[in-house]
């Protein structure tokens, strides 16, 4: 290879990829960005988003997690409104960019074909697509994460470099602040540093130093977390203590598909298999990062489903925060097993991108209904009608699409809607007194999150001794809606 092409080379690997991948990730995920109506969980955050500060940070006991994302929406919908395809453009951003530093993980510290195929895989998987074009903070924790593992792994090679140490610190100050999950991230960081070999004492110095400061500036976040831990074990939560097919769903909403899910797995089974009986004799010698990137998945995902049988906070879909660890180990794992054979090595890589993108669901009208569930309520509804919403966050979902200046005036929201009689409430006792209301000829109940049969039987039997017919109006897993009336 003469100079001239070398240098082509080098820069189609350093600027050019990147960029592409960029626009790559950018086209596909913006293509359907209006498509999907808003669902609960984005309802909920643009709702806070949109309350005076004062009472937001009073609010901040009733969040699940740190109110960074929240702010963020708040200062990005002053820009532009509310608009489904304005607050979801971040999280294509942030995904697009999330691409970006996965090839340069894979490309600076394993090789460059590494960090492609794991950049093409997360690109081609569903529910990081999904997550993509949803205004919520997954996309955000997703880019946080990898982006201080990025950080960590400058760290590990060049301990005094000051950029770096002032970067990390940075990025892991918005990671704990935007998720809890973001905490099992510096877990793992300050795990490695009992398995390093190369300037330990310099590494140990700037890691150890750089999290002091940082639990310095997350004392109001552990203040949060243990408000909100309290909560939750004194009050219940809606998550369920996890089982063996949580464990595994997690794996199937990174591989698209539970078959590639067991395909991935086998590679990373055979190739550990291959190190841990490999002759001693030969170069074992490990690099740095090849130690890391396989911890930087399974703790976090590990210590998160452990924890979960104490306080249920384990869900498969949001496992997507980690994934770009799982690419990059399977694409270590390619890389090891087949060393010798660069061949067939490539041709598994492509191999898995292939099945990856034939099985990428890019239908978003299969994820969210709301809008349809609002017109059918909104054609049934007579000014009588009590309609009852639960969860909250759909509540707010159908304020959204029923009455906007409603969504907006977060003050007084509930007032404003009960004065057309709908409510929010799980409440059997509620419920009971809004059927007896006088007026309340038929009540219209939406739920969304279980399935119809399995509500909570108590509502289920003031419903039925208050009216005397029921009639389906919309059934679409998870989406419920019933008619009750005289």
């Amino acid at each position: 290879m003469t100079k001239q092409t070398e240098e082509k080379y080098l820069t189609l690997k350093i600027y050019i990829l990147p960029i592409l991948l960029f626009l790559l990730n950018l086209g596909l995920r913006i293509f359907n960005i209006r498509i999907n109506g808003l669902s609960g969980i984005e309802a909920f955050d643009l709702f806070y988003s949109d309350m005076p500060v004062s009472k937001l940070m009073s609010a901040t006991s009733s969040l699940n997690n740190p109110p960074l994302y929240i702010f963020f929406m708040k200062f990005w919908t002053l820009l532009n409104g509310i608009q489904e395809g304005w607050i979801r453009l971040p999280s294509v951003i942030f995904a697009s960019l999330t691409s970006v530093l996965i090839y340069q993980i894979g490309r600076k510290y394993i090789t460059f074909q590494v960090g492609l195929f794991s950049a093409l895989a997360f690109s081609a998987c569903t529910m990081g697509y999904l997550i993509s074009e949803e205004a919520s903070v997954y996309s955000l924790l997703t880019f946080l994460a990898t982006f201080s593992m990025y950080l960590y792994l400058g760290i590990l090679k060049s301990p005094g470099s000051k950029p770096t140490f002032y970067f990390l610190l940075i990025v892991n100050f918005l990671l704990v602040y935007s998720h809890f999950y973001g905490i099992t991230i510096l877990i793992t960081q300050l795990f490695f540093l009992t398995i390093i070999t190369r300037n330990q004492d310099k590494v140990l110095v700037a890691v150890l130093r750089n999290n002091l400061i940082l639990l310095l500036l997350f004392i109001p976040g552990i203040w949060m977390m243990a408000k909100r831990i309290f909560f939750i074990k004194s009050h219940g939560s809606w998550l369920f203590k996890p089982t063996f097919d949580f464990f595994i769903d997690g794996f199937t909403n990174i591989c698209n598909k539970s078959l590639i899910a067991i395909i991935f797995l086998a590679i990373l089974v055979l190739a550990y298999l291959l190190f841990a009986f490999k002759d001693r004799s030969e170069d074992s010698v490990i690099r740095t990062a090849w130690k890391l990137i396989p911890l930087w998945f399974f703790i976090p995902y590990m210590s998160i489903f452990l924890f979960s049988f104490w306080l249920p906070i384990f869900q498969a879909r949001n496992m997507i925060f980690i994934s770009p660890a799982f690419y990059l180990t399977t694409g270590l794992a390619l890389s090891y097993t087949f060393k010798k054979m660069n061949v067939i090595q490539y041709c598994f890589m492509a191999s898995l991108i292939i099945v990856m993108v034939v099985t990428i669901d890019i239908n978003p009208t299969k994820k969210n209904h709301i809008r349809e569930v609002t017109r059918v309520i909104k054609k049934v509804k007579n000014p009588e009608t009590a309609v009852v919403i639960n969860p909250f966050a759909d509540y707010l979902a159908f304020t959204y699409y029923n009455n906007r200046n409603y969504f907006r005036m977060s003050n007084h929201t509930e007032e404003l809607n009960s004065n057309e009689h709908i409510y929010y409430t799980y409440n059997q006792d509620s419920i009971n007194s809004i059927a007896k209301t006088k007026g309340n000829k038929e009540l219209i109940y939406y739920q969304t999150g279980l399935k119809w049969e399995e509500r909570n039987e108590k509502i289920n039997k003031i419903l039925t001794s208050n009216y005397a017919h029921i009639e389906q109006l919309y059934y679409l897993k998870p989406f419920a809606v019933y008619r009750f009336y005289n």
